[in-house]
């Protein structure tokens, strides 16, 4: 009997190793040794993933206990774990018979209840090909096993702690002479000079003082500009202060200072009180810790001089404006930031634009806030500043100029409008570095393995990348020193951008989501899942102008590369965030033009399965016919009973066999009429213009059907 070779992905090495070495801490699924024999019989014998799992706390205790310079022998985690996962492996044996394999691909069918299967086949070189196993619905985390180990039901404790013990071979080892202390000036050249020693850390060498510098106000300090645009900036602060010095760094001769830029935090919204707090008692410094193959860097970023937290003090605010040291005002404010309806056009509806139209001295609205602090600019007969957009928008800096313009005309009148448009200026950019949300794990690896205690640090990738658009009113930094790209247009990177990278995000998200996985890593070790996500990619692509000096066939590998960094955990979670925005953002336009740009028209299947995943996820019901506690989605009140009609779901109270019915099948929802028309949704969504397009409502319209009557793993099996 043959047993057919399963598909080799390109870039991608397998897992051959089943060996604990060179610390390799992936713990592969349960699976099935093939072994034929000369006279042909087959022989099957599983390996209990449990006895894999407690040699890998084993050698994880033994690690953790080498890099605190403690015996081998000493006892932690491992222990509090080993009774736990005896008693998990003996509840394994029983519930998991050995599955079939069949022919050709994992599984050549599905029913809506079934797992996933994972079969080791023996290629007759010694080797193993490992099969991931998918967690679908009615599959418990406990039998989920994924590739990282954060997937396991581990105890609270560490389930809490995971990245901690999710350990990157590359990172080097602290002195653990001294213990770590707090980041503030005061303690930098310390830091810098006793626990940096040792391991790859960095920070600012260059002035921090207070004194003239051309400033730029930046409105909302979140994770991505401090990963960024930040980022950016104190790389030129450094190189500069390497020119000056004559190091040879920056040219090699020392000469006169260069124009200084730095940035002035501004938060406008309430909830930005706990960054500037944060900021404010490390004098405006923080930590990035970079992680992925490349290895673990902590980087003290000191490009933030200043910090207003405009709630508690309105005047500092226009005055930190106002002063001709201000040149540009730039922004991350996400997608809900500009009050923008599905055509474009300012929300005058929503709460904070209609106070910031009645009242622009307390604004409430970033878009409130440069209207008025332009008009003040205008009757003071000062100059004006460029507006700099650094988010995932699509044209952000016209879109942005645009909605400013309306609100000014709202809310002042036309000769600012008209002054706004004479004199100030709306580059667009596009900006690019995958920045997970900070969690308190990730200050314990920063304390633990740098030596730094930092009440809000950033982790980040390494890749990060920035284009700009030269149009400045009031010159800029030379970013250009520090690898920023300046061009006339962005616009082809931007397609390039958002929708290879952007649009993949979110559509890996919602699919993601209904298989069970909580981290990107995760779900991208999952064969169908990382397929679906290629295909998608791959159909996108007709839509993607070409890039001057780049080959998009290798910038989606280095996109996958980049999704599946075991390093970051970034979470599924994270990238469903305001999903109605992101998708208008994304995928709108991809969408016009494959069905009404192309002649003939292209096909959009994997854009119609990812709209589909979405339209089921905001029915707020899981897939076990809970209701999901709170859908990430801003307007998911708006969503949820057109959404639930298309899928024709409504909840059903808990059955006493704990959601299986008497037939065995599951009982997650009830369906009413069978319709499963998405149009509602697509409108709300996309707008109406997407809404008529039959083609592709049909597209979403079958995937959905599909989805809710079989699940999104079998969805993923038998699309065309």
């Amino acid at each position: 009997m043959k047993i057919p070779e399963l598909p080799k992905r390109e870039g991608v090495e397998p897992e051959w190793n089943m060996d604990l070495d060179a610390l390799d801490l992936h713990i592969p699924q349960p699976v099935i040794n093939i072994e034929i024999e000369a006279n042909g019989a087959i022989t099957l014998t599983k390996t209990d993933p449990h006895e894999l799992q407690r040699k890998a706390n084993k050698f994880r205790q033994g690690y953790k206990n080498w890099r605190q310079k403690k015996p081998f022998g000493a006892r932690g985690e491992a222990k509090d774990l080993k009774a736990q996962r005896e008693e998990e492996a003996a509840e394994e044996k029983e519930e998991e018979p050995a599955p079939k394999l069949q022919h050709g691909r994992t599984i050549s069918s599905m029913e809506p209840a079934a797992s996933g299967v994972e079969a080791s086949v023996g290629s007759g070189t010694g080797h193993e090909v490992i099969i991931p196993l998918s967690p679908v619905k009615g599959l418990t985390r406990r039998k989920s096993f994924s590739v990282s180990l954060s997937a396991q039901d581990l105890t609270a404790e560490a389930e809490e702690n995971w990245l901690k013990f999710y350990v990157n071979p590359f990172a080097e080892l602290l002195d653990k002479k001294s213990g770590p202390l707090p980041l503030c000036t005061k303690n930098l050249e310390t830091i810098l000079h006793r626990n940096f020693k040792s391991v790859r850390g960095k920070g600012p060498s260059y002035d921090r003082s207070p004194g003239p510098y051309s400033r730029i106000a930046h409105v909302g300090v979140g994770g991505f500009h401090r990963s960024h645009q930040a980022v950016f900036t104190d790389d030129l602060l450094e190189l500069q202060k390497d020119k000056q010095a004559g190091n040879g760094k920056g040219g090699g001769k020392s000469g006169p200072p260069d124009d200084r830029w730095a940035i002035c935090g501004i938060g406008l919204m309430t909830w930005d009180k706990k960054m500037y707090e944060a900021l404010h008692g490390q004098d405006h410094m923080y930590t990035v810790l970079f992680r992925s193959q490349k290895g673990n860097d902590a980087r003290i970023v000191g490009s933030i001089f200043d910090f207003v937290f405009a709630p508690d003090d309105y005047q500092a605010l226009f005055s930190t404006l106002l002063d001709p040291a201000t040149r540009i005002v730039s922004l991350t404010i996400t997608e809900k930031g500009y009050c923008q309806k599905v055509d474009g056009n300012l929300n005058t509806e929503d709460p904070n634009v209609k106070h910031d139209l009645s009242d622009l001295s307390t604004p409430r609205t970033a878009l409130g806030m440069l209207v008025a602090a332009l008009d003040q600019r205008r009757k003071a007969g000062r100059k004006s500043f460029t507006v700099l957009s650094c988010d995932n928008q699509p044209d952000n800096g016209h879109q942005l100029e645009k909605l400013v313009k309306e609100m000014a005309h709202l809310a002042v009148g036309s000769d600012l409008t008209s002054w706004i448009g004479d004199h100030t200026t709306f580059p667009n950019t596009m900006v690019d570095r995958i920045t997970p949300a900070t969690e308190a794990v990730h200050k314990d690896i920063l304390k633990q393995d740098f030596g730094v205690e930092d009440e809000w640090p950033v982790v980040a990738e390494h890749y990060g990348q920035w284009i700009v658009e030269d149009k400045f009113v009031d010159g800029r930094p030379r970013w250009e020193d520090v690898g920023v790209m300046f061009v006339p247009d962005v616009k082809p990177y931007e397609y390039m951008k958002l929708r290879l990278l952007n649009g993949t995000h979110s559509a890996l998200s919602y699919v993601s989501h209904l298989s069970g996985f909580q981290f990107v890593d995760d779900a991208l070790n999952n064969e169908q899942i990382r397929d679906f996500v290629e295909c998608y990619m791959e159909e996108v692509s007709a839509a993607v102008p070409e890039v001057p000096g780049l080959d998009l066939v290798q910038y989606k590998k280095d996109v996958l590369t980049r999704f599946s960094n075991p390093y970051v955990k970034d979470k599924v979670e994270r990238l469903m965030l305001d999903g109605s925005q992101k998708l208008r953002n994304t995928m709108r336009d991809a969408i016009k033009f494959l069905t009404v740009g192309s002649d003939p028209p292209l096909p959009t299947t994997y854009l119609g399965i990812a709209v589909a995943a979405y339209i089921r996820y905001v029915t707020g019901i899981d897939q076990e016919g809970e209701e999901i506690e709170k859908v990430l989605d801003p307007i998911a009140e708006e969503l949820r009973e057109p959404a639930r009609l298309a899928c024709c779901l409504r909840s059903l109270p808990p059955s006493p066999t704990d959601g299986e019915s008497d037939s065995g099948e599951e009982n997650e929802v009830s369906s009413g009429s069978e319709s499963y028309d998405p149009k509602e949704v697509i409108s709300i969504v996309f707008g109406p213009e997407i809404a008529k397009n039959k083609a592709f409502v049909g597209t979403v319209k079958e995937a959905l059907e599909s989805i809710c009557k079989r699940g999104i793993m079998y969805t993923l099996l038998h699309v065309n």
